[in-house]
């Protein structure tokens, strides 16, 4: 039953994004064969998951400013979406990337299902959030009740739709889309693009996903992980990632355009949606943008197409303001002090204590004392040194197979390029330098090595068939070991099991303080919106329509 609701819920989202976009393609009056259009070297249909979180999510936020999410009228407005479908015959161009992105991809990342269990921030406020937003408007100075809930990620308003009575089994399908949606992206480079960036950058990831499984420690070299539920280190990873490697691989193809600028511009927001760290995409995108203006695009036409992104942006800040009082949280620069549902210095603490817990570099530090006590954490050496090992293996792969051919001089834009990249990784040691923060990263930075790959021409030849069935057989492969060991044992052991992932019961004693109760034991609310993990005053009321929260 699992696996046929897992199929199910794959088709429900890809419907969802295609008929978005089949209906954005009527109300434009575009006549193209939607499915087979190419954005970023990658088919539009291969997308549609992808978009069709987004949509979602976004429906979601913008909608709970006014009603809850499980407001039938959500269901209505996508059950539209789906049924939109039916006016435009779906276009498969090549039935056998077809099949392995929609079915083969999909099947083999559903083994995680037998072994994957909630993860313990889902606890602790995360269930909580999608609480809140499931049964209430948006809710000013939530974060007054548990500094967590500003941060408040569009992963949350994707998952208010998705909870089946007591079972979150759907939580999990949803994060293995991210998953999937970026291994077609490796495969339709290897298939479908004749950019060889893209393919040998698709292949160094594919080897570096192998390695992950050998090396110090066990393995662990900053490659994606299948997260347990609720926690989203892979998919801001990929969104990342993504959008990172597009915005580069069309900066050093030269290709410029409005439609580039609109779909990296949703990328952007999508990943920041995620995670604040998202910002930094910003960097290479106002690159792209200088280069667009000099490559003839008028300013009035790209603030047209950056108008959609910009607004949703927007009101995403707004939304972050009514919870958290802060336009971005938890950067202090950015709280509202007149606000009464803020306290000043709220967020400097929740910052200091994510830094504090993630061992950040602090400026004006001895970073080789810092960098010595970092290296102490197990999860941090091993990931570097296993990393350290795959980007040299890669490197001589690329010594041993190609030859440079070209003596020119050094290309400038590769310095913009370089130069994003470094900045990447310096904000994420000033900010919260976990592993599992920095996948995005350490992918790309495997990617750069290829970089320059049209000043090299192979040494050997190789058929085209044996090329194509060793990668195909590598990346099922890389897939395979993605999931857990023990996956497959249950799988062996009891093939008819109905994974379900399943709340907690805890007990509560009311809150002496004020609003609400506490855990008996611990700080886990697990599913209780009156639940806060201390004891606090705090003060409840309500107004325009909903509730308020200040604490003190």
């Amino acid at each position: 039953m699992n696996i046929l609701i897992y199929f199910l819920f794959n088709w429900v989202i890809i419907l969802i994004g295609r008929g978005f976009s089949i209906l954005v393609k009527k109300i434009l009056n575009k006549d193209i064969a939607l499915d087979t259009v190419k954005i970023f070297n990658h088919h539009l249909f291969f997308m549609y998951p992808l978009l069709g979180l987004f949509i979602i999510g976004n429906i979601s936020f913008i909608g709970n400013f006014f009603i809850p999410v499980d407001n039938i009228l959500f269901k209505i407005l996508f059950l539209f979406l789906i049924l939109i479908n039916l006016s435009e015959k779906i276009n498969i161009s090549n039935i056998r990337l077809f099949i392995t992105n929609t079915f083969i991809i999909p099947l083999l990342l559903f083994f995680s299902t037998y072994s994957v269990n909630l993860a313990q921030d889902a606890g602790l406020y995360q269930l909580n959030s999608q609480l809140w937003i499931k049964s209430s408007r948006t809710v000013i100075g939530l974060s007054n009740l548990h500094s967590r809930y500003g941060y408040s990620s569009i992963s949350e308003y994707i998952g208010a739709n998705f909870w089946l009575e007591s079972n979150f089994i759907l939580l999990h399908f949803s994060s293995l889309i991210f998953i999937t949606f970026f291994f077609t992206f490796l495969v339709n480079n290897l298939y479908s693009s004749s950019n060889n960036f893209l393919k040998y950058s698709s292949i160094s990831i594919i080897f570096m996903g192998i390695f992950d499984n050998f090396g110090f420690g066990g393995g662990r070299n900053g490659f994606i992980d299948i997260d347990s539920v609720m926690k989203q280190d892979t998919a801001f990873a990929i969104l990342f990632f993504y959008g990172s490697i597009s915005m580069i691989n069309l900066i050093i193809n030269q290709e410029f355009s409005l439609l580039n600028i609109f779909y990296v511009s949703l990328i952007i927001l999508f990943s920041i949606q995620f995670r604040i760290f998202g910002f930094v995409m910003l960097i290479i995108f106002l690159y792209y943008l200088f280069l667009s203006i000099l490559d003839g695009l008028r300013l009035s036409h790209i603030f047209i197409y950056l108008s959609p992104a910009a607004l949703l942006l927007t009101a995403w800040t707004i939304k972050n303001i009514m919870i958290s009082g802060c336009m971005v949280y938890p950067v202090e620069l950015t709280c509202l002090d007149s606000l009464y549902w803020y306290e000043i210095g709220y967020a400097t603490a929740e910052s200091n204590d994510l830094r504090i817990f993630h061992m950040a570099y602090g400026v004006g530090d001895n970073i080789f004392l810092w960098f010595e006590d970092w290296m102490q954490k197990s999860t941090n050496i091993n990931a570097v040194k296993n990393f350290i090992v795959t980007f040299l293996v890669i490197i001589l792969f690329k010594r041993i197979y190609f030859k440079n051919t070209y003596k020119g001089k050094f290309i400038n834009k590769y310095f913009i390029i370089y130069g994003y990249v470094a900045v990447a990784f310096l904000l994420w040691f000033l900010s919260a330098p976990s592993t599992r923060f920095g996948i995005g990263i350490y992918l790309l930075s495997i990617c750069l090595i290829y970089l320059d790959i049209e000043r090299y021409h192979a040494r050997y030849k190789i058929s085209k068939f044996l090329l194509n069935s060793t990668m195909i057989f590598m990346v099922f492969l890389s897939i395979f070991m993605l999931n857990r060991s023990e996956s497959y044992q249950i799988l062996l052991n009891n093939p008819l099991s109905q994974k379900q992932l399943i709340s907690k019961s805890v007990s509560y004693k009311p809150n002496t303080l004020g609003w609400g109760v506490t855990p008996t034991e611990g700080s886990s609310c697990w599913i209780n919106i009156d639940c806060i993990p201390v004891e606090k005053k705090i003060d409840s009321r309500d107004g325009f329509y909903r509730s308020f929260f200040i604490e003190g």
